[in-house]
């Protein structure tokens, strides 16, 4: 009966669809979109369409469906009014929900129970093979040479997080500062877009996440309705570490959110990587054969006798892990049609599809009833999260020490936006954790930046993925010229010619051409012929954007960094290596003609700290007392910026003694600077506060003892003039942050 009454039910639908011209889906969202109301999703109407539900749907999508039709008919040939008799359309969803609900007690259909014993000790077999080839995470391309052999054990059930997903994403490359914005719902000025993302996309981009917010992956994946979904994210977001996680949890392991998954209990994991069955020798194989050599060879299936019976039940979570890694754009849509083929032989089955954005197309598995979701960066709880259960595992039976390496690393994220930006991408939150250990975050910043661009653009496809490449052989021996330096010397020569360009570095966008010239006249001074390297460049341009995730195309043939934070540290690279090794310019010429004029535009303050942190300490000092010259001579917020980046300055020096009179200085100008503005303005002591660590009795010399001491007593009487505003807390906090407080 139930089937019958959703038969009816979505016939009914696809009459008033037809009727309306049988708009796409994506045209059937736009419309709902304007309308106003609740709006339908490309998915849901999809689903309502295909009456591929199993729980009665929204009354709301319903309505909104069909407001879409009408909406979506030509004028000359509107949708009959009878089509759309609301009382009879109320009589129909009153009908289907009353059928469906009869058959809510007949469970969905579920495995067998094992009974047979060869059948159990398979599966147990299986488990155990599932624990030994995911438990633990592979953390040695992550990190550095020097720290081999020094990293604990780390197993993924103990620090999983799980992240979030929005659906229907929609199709569109932004650097992660704007998604940021994007999320976060903020406005920008037209001048703010970069050249090739017009305003008007913008707004509809917005409006498409506001409609769509983020839900919990595990109660996407859990939920009866969707059965079937292709989970998109970036590089290092974490789509293979999530299939691996699944695998755990389904087979026993203990693992922290299980309850999440209690609606998938007693389904078997299949993970299969399609990099491995896209080899030749299995082309025109099925899956269920490849499963069956999986058993044979690694034990990474049940044996066929045993899977058989439990796939025909609906018993398995089947995920396609990386469908992205198909190079071939033939091979990957030949391999999109056999998941759906898998999935009409097995309807019953749950499925889940793993694949990168770009070069995804949608339209065979959107065909097969495939809901799209895409994985969202991990916001500020989830980071937190992860940092602290890292640790944990990291420093087994230290307790205080944990505690200390996850505040370290909690309140650089926080007060860093450049190690924040970074911190969202699971991999690079992983490489900040792991290098945290060592390494004092955001001071020492610059070598994890150096290690995190060269794991993503000369290790992570190579030594993880272990993908082969797939160009041409002259155009793969061209670039097999250029080893781990020479990929970051060529993005910093990229960073060059964006500083050089019309909106400097602020713009964060540089013209395809630029970027061919850039890489084809490095690639010509390797000794590559000039035909050869021109075609060698559109191929770096194509791995940067479609596997290294370092360059995103924002249309107009315009392109950037998808990190702001790797282009400020490639900018500061490539200053340092033409100062120290180019010899450019001298001491005087690089503070007086270089760092100098950019010190009043903020979007190269984080340039700037990134060189001062590499600069020896008489080169460091000589930038902070230029910048204090610069803050006598400007006023306003122009001069309380350039005395807060002295300050911030002097945070990235490491031997801070050797800068005491410039710390003295520093702080004289601070305390005159707040005196002037009047020490009950919150703004500039909120800007000052986070970077006192300068001044901390951990890292000053005793010639600064009394410099320290001195700051501190005035900023506890100015914190305590602010605690009628900010009340009596926001005053202890900053006492609290006198030395040997």
């Amino acid at each position: 009966m139930a089937e019958h009454a959703r038969q009816r039910f979505t016939e009914a639908l696809i009459e008033v669809h037809q009727a309306a011209g049988a708009p796409s889906v994506e045209r059937l969202a736009k419309a709902s979109a304007a309308l106003g109301g609740r709006p339908i999703s490309k998915t849901t109407a999809h689903r309502l369409l295909k009456g591929n539900y199993q729980r009665t749907p929204d009354w709301d999508y319903v309505v909104a469906l069909l407001n879409a039709c009408r909406s979506c008919a030509p004028e000359s040939r509107p949708v009959a009014a009878s089509l759309l008799d609301w009382a009879q359309w109320q009589r129909r969803y009153t009908e289907l929900e009353a059928r469906l609900a009869e058959g809510v007690s007949v469970p969905l259909p579920q495995p067998e129970p094992a009974d047979d014993p060869d059948t159990t000790i398979a599966l147990q077999a299986y488990a155990r093979r599932v624990a030994e080839t995911y438990g633990r995470l592979d953390l040695e391309v992550l990190t550095p040479d020097h720290d081999q052999g020094e990293q604990p054990v780390v197993e993924l059930r103990e620090v999983f997080v799980p992240p979030s997903v929005r659906a229907d994403p929609p199709s569109v490359e932004l650097p992660r500062e704007l998604m940021q914005r994007l999320v976060e719902g903020g406005e920008l000025a037209v001048g703010q877009l970069p050249p090739g993302l017009e305003a008007e996309l913008w707004a509809e981009l917005q409006e498409a996440y506001r409609q769509r917010p983020n839900r919990p992956v595990l109660e996407v994946l859990t939920d009866n309705d969707i059965r079937r979904t292709v989970l998109l994210g970036d590089p290092g977001a974490g789509k293979s570490t999530l299939a691996h996680f699944l695998a755990l949890a389904l087979t026993g392991a203990e693992v922290e959110g299980a309850k999440a998954l209690e609606p998938l209990a007693g389904l078997v994991p299949l993970v299969i990587e399609l990099r491995a069955y896209a080899q030749e020798r299995w082309q025109g194989a099925t899956f269920e054969a490849f499963l069956e050599h999986l058993s044979a060879t690694e034990g990474m299936a049940p044996p066929a006798a045993v899977l058989s019976p439990i796939l025909e039940h609906g018993g398995a979570l089947v995920i396609f892990d990386g469908l992205d890694e198909l190079f071939d754009p033939q091979i990957r849509a030949e391999t999109s049609r056999r998941i759906a083929g898998f999935a009409a032989r097995y309807p019953q089955c749950r499925i889940l599809v793993t694949s990168r954005v770009i070069g995804y197309h949608r339209v065979v598995l959107d065909g097969a009833g495939f809901a799209h979701h895409m994985l969202q960066d991990l916001d500020d709880r989830q980071i937190a999260a992860f940092a602290r259960r890292w640790y944990s595992t990291a420093c087994p039976g230290k307790p205080a020490e944990a505690t200390r390496l996850f505040t370290r690393l909690n309140d650089a994220i926080t007060r860093s936006r450049p190690v924040r930006e970074l911190a969202g991408n699971p991999l690079l939150l992983t490489i900040l954790a792991i290098l945290g250990r060592r390494q004092t975050l955001p001071r020492d910043r610059h070598s994890v930046y150096r290690h995190a661009v060269t794991v993503l653009v000369a290790r992570w496809d190579r030594d993880v993925k272990h993908l082969t490449s797939h160009l041409p052989a002259a155009v793969a021996d061209a670039l097999d010229v250029l080893g781990q330096e020479e990929r970051l010397e060529v993005l910093r020569l990229l960073a060059r010619r964006m500083q050089d360009g019309k909106d400097g570095i602020s713009g964060n966008h540089v013209h395809e051409q630029a970027i061919y010239e850039v890489f084809r006249d490095y690639l010509e001074l390797c000794d590559v012929s000039p035909d050869l390297a021109r075609r060698a460049a559109r191929a770096m341009v194509d791995q940067l954007r479609e596997r290294n995730f370092i360059l995103a195309r924002y249309g107009g043939g315009v392109y950037g960094f998808v990190h702001r934070t790797f282009l400020e540290y490639l900018a500061a690279d490539d200053l340092i290596h033409r100062y120290e090794h180019e010899r450019e310019w001298t001491p005087q010429q690089l503070i007086d003609e270089v760092l100098a004029p950019r010190a009043v535009d903020p979007s190269w303050h984080e340039v700037l700290l990134l060189v001062a942190g590499q600069l020896r300490e008489r080169d460091a000092g000589a930038l902070v007392d230029r910048l204090l010259r610069l803050h006598r001579d400007h006023s306003g917020q122009d001069a309380a910026d350039l005395v807060v980046l002295a300050l911030r300055a002097l945070g990235e020096v490491k031997k801070i003694g050797s800068v005491a009179q410039q710390s003295r200085d520093a702080v004289d100008a601070i305390i005159a600077c707040l005196t002037e503005r009047g020490e009950t303005d919150p703004t500039t002591i909120d800007s000052i506060v986070p970077h006192l660590e300068t001044f901390s009795s951990q890292r000053v010399e005793c010639e600064l003892m009394s410099v320290s001491s001195l700051w501190m007593e005035w900023l506890c009487q100015a914190a305590t003039a602010v605690a009628g505003r900010r009340g009596p807390a926001r005053a202890r906090s900053g006492c609290r942050a006198r030395p040997g407080a």
